[in-house]
């Protein structure tokens, strides 16, 4: 189930600020539903859904209500799960609006779902949206490249069905977000004529070739800065069309390089160029390393051509990590505590003879607690050789770190983090997902600051080599 889709609608519309939380109702009814059917519904950032999903019940009826304080317009995504099936049989988007009440009427096999009430044209809109750019393949420029050979075919496809949703924008009262709702689709009719070239450019079907989409690329205006976007899309065309350029250089580094040789104007350059760097700071929102080693381009060519500061310090912190996490590099320090709330240097854990394999985690964390096991097997065969296994939790709640450690009687070393908000090894190495893991030689020096998993049988390998 894909939460990342709905977070990207949210990128694009616009919200609503209120003074205080008020309740948004949506009621529901579902037609031929299974007896065993329930929702998931996540809104990010949601207090009731700080665990994953809320799930609400459905009576025999197939009724069901869904009501959330909320300040301010925001999407949620809700699936239909029946039982323990994995994946939902179906999904749909919904807007909540602060002291609104919303009405949905669903039909199962074909899914089709009905809004009324409270400007329920808003919903109407968004669930078009999401069905369209994140629920379905039709738009997937891989998809599109393999159906239509030629763009003008693929041009009278996006259009016939991006002008059923103006159809339904073309009812919105509220003509600021109709206004933003408009723009949205014409992003993604962009994106999407953009993405068929570059797919096309992967299968060996070069677009330069086609008259209608090189006519379509040089209608951009390159110094505009309302065309942002569109020269951001260009760009990916242009860096698939060309692969090598600026060899060796990494991709996205390239792209911001030739951004500069594209456009004259500092105004554009700047834009686009932060265009990348907000999407990398909406993936480490998601857990992506951003210092890792392979954006460096990027924030090497970022740092030539944008004059804009809105990212310099982003940038920069990312550059210096990364040369903290380079291979041979002397370890951060910082303070680690065990059980009994003894404190200690990071460093003193590190060399002596030793390698030291570490495990950075937090009992609230499941992906974490399914690798102990695995950690617990690989302390056992390692014990007695030259190699330490570390586990270091973030939690900030001590007693339950301690209770956990208690229960499960770890027979490897158990410390904490006593400061987790000026801690310089969580913001130096990035650790902004757990579970994480480091590996460091014998002599402490780092020799991978994203190590395998305990899970992964590459852990063996680079272990067994390093302890020779």
């Amino acid at each position: 189930m894909n939460k990342i889709a709905i977070s990207f609608i949210s990128t694009i519309m616009l919200t609503f600020s209120t003074a205080m939380a008020q309740t948004s109702t949506v009621i529901g009814k579902i037609a031929k539903h299974q007896t065993t059917d329930t929702l998931l519904v996540y809104i990010e950032g949601h207090e009731k859904c700080q665990n994953g999903y809320d799930t609400i019940h459905i009576d025999k009826k197939g009724r069901f209500t869904m009501s959330y304080d909320i300040k301010e317009m925001t999407e949620a995504l809700v699936f239909i799960k029946s039982g323990n099936n994995n994946e939902p049989s179906a999904a749909f988007c919904v807007l909540l609006q602060p002291n609104k009440t919303l009405n949905a009427d669903i039909k199962m096999k074909p899914f089709r779902i009905k809004y009324t009430g409270d400007e329920a044209e808003k919903s109407t809109y968004a669930n078009m949206y999401y069905k369209a750019f994140s629920n379905s393949n039709d738009f997937t420029p891989d998809s599109m490249a393999a159906r239509f050979a030629t763009f003008t075919d693929t041009k009278k496809f996006v259009d016939s069905e991006l002008a059923k949703m103006e159809t339904v924008v073309k009812t919105i009262a509220d003509k600021e977000f109709a206004k933003q709702a408009q723009a949205a689709i014409d992003d993604q009719r962009d994106a999407a004529l953009v993405g068929y070239g570059i797919s096309r450019e992967k299968l060996g079907k070069t677009m330069l070739n086609d008259n209608d989409f090189m006519s379509f690329i040089d209608n951009i205006d390159r110094n505009d800065t309302l065309q942002a976007m569109k020269i951001y899309n260009y760009l990916e065309w242009y860096y698939a069309a060309h692969p090598a350029l600026y060899t060796p250089m990494q991709a996205d580094g390239a792209k911001i390089k030739y951004l500069a040789e594209y456009t004259q104007n500092q105004d554009v350059r700047n834009k686009v160029a932060n265009i990348y760097i907000f999407n990398l700071i909406f993936l480490a929102n998601w857990g992506l390393d951003t210092s890792s080693e392979e954006y460096k381009d990027l924030y090497e060519q970022y740092l030539k051509v944008s004059t804009d500061t809105t990212y310099l310090l982003f940038v920069k912190e990312n550059l210096k990590s990364m040369e903290a996490k380079i291979q041979g590099q002397d370890a951060i320090d910082f303070k680690i505590a065990d059980a009994d709330g003894k404190e200690l240097q990071f460093t003193n854990i590190l060399g002596n003879g030793k390698v030291t394999y570490i495990d950075f985690w937090a009992t609230w964390c499941g992906p974490c607690k399914r690798e102990i096991p695995f950690l617990a097997k690989l302390a056992e065969e390692y014990e007695g050789k030259n190699i330490r296994v570390v586990s270091i939790s973030i939690d900030a709640d001590k007693k339950a770190w301690v209770k956990k450690i208690n229960e499960d009687k770890p027979k490897w070393e158990q410390y904490i983090i006593p400061d987790l908000e000026n801690c310089p090894g969580l913001s130096g190495y990035s650790i902004n997902s757990i579970p994480r893991f480091m590996l460091f030689d014998s002599k402490g020096k780092l020799f991978k600051s994203t190590a395998p998993r305990p899970s992964d049988p590459e852990t063996k390998v680079l272990i067994d080599n390093l302890i020779k």
